[in-house]
This record gives structure tokens, C-alpha cells and sequence, in this order.
């Protein structure tokens, strides 16, 4: 290791162990133009010692040597002991290098997981880089084994979201593929790309993780809602006892404070999203609206006949359509108002988009 004044001297340093010894191919490093995103700076070398032994010698200045030995306290320390404290351009001039340690901090506040706190703190303070450029020149740091997908949430939140595709070094790459030291990567997004579950799998970064993980609990909350005033709207009509729509949802607004009251919940969004999710039944909700004894005989006599009728009506239908098809595959029937299952009846389903069922299944 080699400890030198300023930085000029640590590239004539360079130059005098080269002219010593004879370096090894792809062996030489320049973290002092090009500094890992943690601050480390220095000059590595790999050469070709005494007895055709291989050698790594390590170039850099008193103060990367604190940095790199002792972490950002003693760099602080240091700076503050020949500066007499740092104000001004040089508090500006850290603020900018030590960005990273904001943005980490920034990242880990979002984990809720004490062991995905230290995978995160792991993931991004530890592993080895790559660098790599985006198309206007600018310069970008990413852990060894990331993916372009990677880089697109390390250059926005936004891009990645939207990042159909990618372009590394002029040519078309999948989404999976890892990035290397000096790819110049182009991101080609779409509005109409969202992240995938299976991205997870892709990515290889915590902020990537995080911010994946996040848009889809997002998108599986807005999707309970939806699923939970369904569910609303179908136990009504299924629970109501005089028959009448309008009065079952008067009396569902009217005991609405009720409801949530006894469930716990904030407001009529929150259960929805309950119920969605399978955290609360329908009939529980129904039986606080309408009372125990109608969800008993599930309505009246008249509801009892018209679900007869509803079961009589697709189960004809059913056969019919069996009967005049001429496809031995089944296609979807879009007129029908429900299925049977067992002996249930309005049960919550959604048909497979690629099922195409045999006869007979």
C-alpha cells in the first residue's frame, strides 16, 4: 500500500510501480476518478512481482486512506483537523459525496423486517460494483449481478415502473439481463408496462425490491376494494329480506357506523379492503345489517324460489350448450348469471382468461 500527498501523486506513483514491474492485464482499477458509491477512492494494480509472484499494490492519498480504514467518521475527523471544520463549498462538496448514506437511510426506513434491514444494509454497503453508463454520459453504480431493471429503478422510481425493455451497448436485452462494467444501457418504457410479481426475481437491489413490492401491495389493495363492493352489492340482493334493492342498501347505509364499529375499522374503504381480502366474511357483515334471523333463512321464501330458478336456469343453459356445440371444447358463456359450486351459490370467481375445458370436465 501506498500513501501519497495529493491525488496527482498517487497517478505518478502509478506510473513508477508500471515502469518497475509488469502489471497484469484487467487488473487495474481507478476508484479515484471513479469512487465507489460508499466514498472508498484508490488506485489498484495487480502486478507481477519477485519471483513471477502476483502482487496487488493500493494507491491513494492520506485521506482516502481514513475513508477507506476507518469509514466516514474519520474522514470527517480528518477534514475537520487540517480544515478547521467544513462550511461553505466543502459542506456542499461532502453533502454531494456522502449521498449515497442518505439514500440508503431513505431506503431502510421503508423496511418493516429487521433481517431485510441488514440484507438491505448488506445488499448495498458490501458487494461489489459494476459501473455503468446511461445514454447521455451519465455515470451509475450498481451492484454485481444487477439487472437492467436495476439500473432503471436506480435511475427513477417512474422508469422502472414503466420499463418494457432495454438496449445494452446498441443491442435488445430481456429484462433479466445482468448488466457488466462500462454497458451503456437504454431503458424503453411504456405506459402501459406495470411491474410483475415475478420481477422480484429479476432485480438484485433493495431499492428495486422495495419499491416493486410496494406497487404491488398497492395494486392488490385497489384490487380488494373492487372485490370487496362486489361482494357488498351481491350480499345484499342475496341477504335482503323484503326483496326490495333499494331498501337493503337504505339499511345498509343506515347501519354502516355499526358495521365498522364492529369490526374495527376506520371507514367503509377499510372494509371493503377486508373484505377482499378474506379478513371478514360477507355474512358477518350482512348479519350486523340485517339481523341474525333473516341471514338464518337467507330472505324470504321468494329469495329461496328465485335461487331454485337461477340454479334451474344454468343448469339448462349448461346443457344446451353442450348439446348444439359442434367444437369439442367448451367456450366461455357470457349470458349466464352465475355457476353452481357444490351447493353454494354466488360464490366470488373469475374464469382463467387461456381455459379452454374439454367435454366432460
Amino acid at each position: 500500500r501506498i500513501i501519497v500527498d495529493d491525488v496527482a501523486s498517487c497517478y505518478q506513483a502509478l506510473g513508477a510501480v508500471h515502469s518497475n514491474w509488469k502489471p497484469v492485464p484487467g487488473k487495474i482499477k481507478d476508484y479515484v476518478a471513479l469512487p465507489k458509491p460508499n466514498g472508498y477512492r484508490s488506485l489498484h494494480t495487480t502486478i507481477i512481482g519477485p519471483h513471477k509472484r502476483r502482487i496487488e499494490v493500493q494507491i491513494r492519498t492520506r485521506d482516502m486512506h481514513d475513508v477507506a480504514e476507518s469509514g466516514i467518521a474519520a474522514h470527517f475527523l480528518y477534514k475537520e483537523k487540517n480544515n478547521g471544520g467544513i462550511g461553505g463549498n466543502k459542506a456542499s462538496d461532502e453533502s454531494t459525496r456522502f449521498a449515497w448514506l442518505r439514500e440508503l437511510v431513505n431506503e431502510v426506513r421503508r423496511q418493516s423486517d429487521p433481517i431485510e434491514f441488514v440484507n438491505a444494509v448488506k445488499e448495498d454497503l458490501f458487494l461489489k460494483e459494476v459501473l455503468v453508463f446511461s445514454p447521455g454520459g451519465d455515470l451509475y453504480a450498481l451492484p454485481r449481478g444487477s439487472s437492467v431493471l436495476d439500473f432503471a429503478f436506480k435511475v427513477h422510481s417512474d422508469l422502472g415502473y414503466h420499463c418494457a425493455g432495454a438496449k445494452v451497448n446498441g443491442k435488445m436485452v430481456s429484462l433479466k439481463h445482468q448488466i457488466k462494467n462500462g454497458d451503456m444501457i437504454e431503458i424503453l418504457e411504456s405506459i402501459h408496462q406495470t411491474p410483475k410479481r415475478e420481477w422480484l426475481q429479476y432485480v438484485r437491489t433493495s431499492k428495486a425490491k422495495n419499491r416493486i413490492r410496494a406497487w404491488l401491495k398497492r395494486r392488490q389493495r385497489e384490487h380488494s376494494i373492487v372485490v370487496g363492493k362486489e361482494m357488498i352489492n351481491r350480499g345484499l340482493k342475496e341477504y335482503n329480506p323484503r326483496g326490495d334493492d333499494a331498501a337493503a342498501r337504505k339499511e345498509y347505509s343506515r347501519k354502516l357506523d355499526h358495521v365498522l364499529t364492529t369490526f374495527k375499522l376506520k371507514d367503509e374503504k377499510h372494509l371493503f379492503t377486508a373484505l377482499g381480502y378474506g379478513q371478514i366474511s360477507i355474512k358477518n357483515v350482512m348479519t350486523e345489517v340485517f339481523g341474525a334471523a333473516a341471514i338464518a333463512t337467507r330472505g324470504h321464501s321468494h329469495s329461496i324460489n328465485k335461487k331454485e330458478k337461477d340454479d334451474q336456469f344454468i343448469i339448462q343453459s349448461l346443457e344446451n350448450s353442450s348439446q348444439s356445440s359442434n367444437n369439442p371444447q367448451f367456450t366461455a358463456l357470457s349470458n349466464l348469471n352465475g355457476i353452481i359450486v357444490g351447493q353454494e351459490r354466488n360464490i366470488m370467481l373469475k374464469f382463467c382468461k387461456n381455459c379452454s375445458p374439454l367435454e366432460g370436465e
